[in-house]
Formats: C-alpha cells, sequence, structure tokens
C-alpha cells in the first residue's frame, strides 16, 4: 500500500507486482479533499505520529526465551523529503500467543492500521472517495538490458536480431544507460525512463511483431544477438513515484 500527498492510494492485494487478473492487480484510487483530511487525522491519532521507532514484544515472565524469526510491519513515511521508517511485530505471529508476551500498545496499535491498510474497501468511508478503484498507470520504468553473451544457438529465440531492432536510442542498444548497481559485470545495464519513452520503445517492438504491454508491471523480450554471439534480454518493470532506484534517470540516451 502507498499513499501519497494529493490523496492518490495505490494498492496491491497479492503481495506482489502482479496486473494478470483482477486478484493481486495493483490499483489506485484517489480521496476527496475531505478523505485526506480523515486519512491525515487517524496517522496523528497513530504511533506513526512519534517519528522513527521500532516497537517489539517481549517474553512475558516465567515464559520461554525469544527464539522466534523476527517478521515486522514496516511504514515509511516521507516527511519534508526524509523518510522516517517505523518497524513493529507482527501479533499473530508471536511464539506461544499474545500471553507469553508482554506487547506495548503502539505494536497493538500498528498491529490495527496495518489491518486496515489490507483493506481499505472496509476502512475509509465511502463518501471520502473521488472515484472508484482502477488500474495503476505507471509513469516511471526501469529499462534493464542485459547481454547474454556466447549462448549456444539453439538457445537464442525466435525473434529478430538485437541490431535489427529500430530502437529509439541514440547509439547501440547495448550500451544504452549505465551498468546496473550490483548487476553482471560483463554488461547488465539500466535506466529510469518516463511513460512516453516506454511507449517508443513497445512501438518500436510492435514495428517487427513483438508485443510489449505497459499494463503489465514486469514485461521481458528476448533477441537473438548474432554481435554478441548470443542473446539480449530487455526488460521494463514499473517503479511506483516514491520507488528509488540506484539507476540514472534518460536524459541523452532518448
Amino acid at each position: 500500500m502507498c499513499i501519497y500527498a494529493m490523496g492518490t492510494m495505490v494498492f496491491d492485494d497479492g503481495l506482489v507486482l502482479t496486473a494478470d487478473g483482477d486478484e493481486g492487480a495493483i490499483r489506485a484510487r484517489h480521496l476527496s479533499p475531505k478523505g485526506i483530511g480523515w486519512l491525515r487525522a487517524r496517522f496523528a491519532d497513530s504511533p506513526l505520529a512519534a517519528g522513527a521507532a521500532t516497537y517489539a514484544a517481549v517474553p512475558a515472565p516465567g515464559a520461554p526465551p525469544d527464539q522466534r524469526e523476527h517478521t515486522v510491519h514496516r511504514f515509511a513515511l516521507e516527511r519534508n523529503g526524509t523518510v522516517v521508517r517505523v518497524d513493529s511485530d507482527v501479533v499473530s505471529e508471536l511464539v506461544g500467543g499474545p500471553a507469553a508476551w508482554v506487547i506495548p500498545d503502539e505494536m497493538l496499535a500498528l498491529e490495527r492500521l496495518s489491518a486496515d491498510l489490507a483493506n481499505p474497501d472496509g476502512w475509509v468511508p465511502p463518501d471520502l472517495w473521488s472515484d472508484a478503484w482502477a488500474p495503476y498507470r505507471a509513469e516511471r520504468f526501469l529499462l534493464v538490458i542485459e547481454p547474454l553473451r556466447d549462448t549456444l544457438p539453439e538457445d537464442i529465440p525466435a525473434a529478430p536480431d538485437a541490431d535489427t531492432m529500430p530502437w529509439p536510442f541514440i547509439g547501440q542498444i547495448d550500451q544504452v544507460g549505465t551498468t546496473r548497481p550490483g548487476g553482471d559485470p560483463l554488461g547488465e545495464r539500466c535506466i529510469v525512463v518516463g511513460r512516453q519513452a516506454v511507449e517508443r520503445l513497445a512501438a518500436a517492438e510492435a514495428a517487427m511483431g513483438v508485443e510489449r504491454s505497459l499494463d503489465d508491471p514486469y514485461v521481458t523480450n528476448v533477441y537473438g544477438w548474432k554481435r554478441g554471439n548470443g542473446a539480449l534480454v530487455v526488460a521494463t518493470r514499473w517503479l511506483l513515484p516514491n520507488e528509488p532506484s540506484d539507476c540514472r534517470v534518460a536524459h541523452a540516451d532518448w
């Protein structure tokens, strides 16, 4: 769940980036001005208002020592350009049940808030929305170019050669962007681009009979690559407005 200052709520009810069908799809909805005020009041009346913190249960007197793997609810709030993080243990995963633990009130309050955020339709009063849920429309994408050099011929897909594609890039495709931090040191590259850039990319691919949907959070197309004696992966992934990336933003490449 992501909530932005102007009242946009982006909700992924499947907990993974997937847009296949209704279940698990990333959807967006907007709060009215009154709804924004209502939501801010809910947060102001929660432990989140106290700032960065970690709330954890401790074993009750006479209970066995704490031997669990810690699972937490994690909240991140951006205030004046600074991200404030609040972590809280998950009550339902406490070994032995809540009676075996001393649970701070803040942890219980954040457990309730987490449940509310997981069910926005049941939490936010109906008259505080300004519209209905709709599929999320991404405006930022991560573009990843991954060369697969020296791939055996039988492993090369039946797709156009990467160097014959009318790419909307300046220069060769395997030089787009910059080396991906933490990626394959042999040449994996990445760049952050806007929706219009990906539309141009998809149009270039469509002209050669290859499909790239902007409505799918992850799309990976693989091309033969004679120059690299292998194949070339061209992948796009949605980036939410608040989602950081170590890859630079496109300028001269497009």
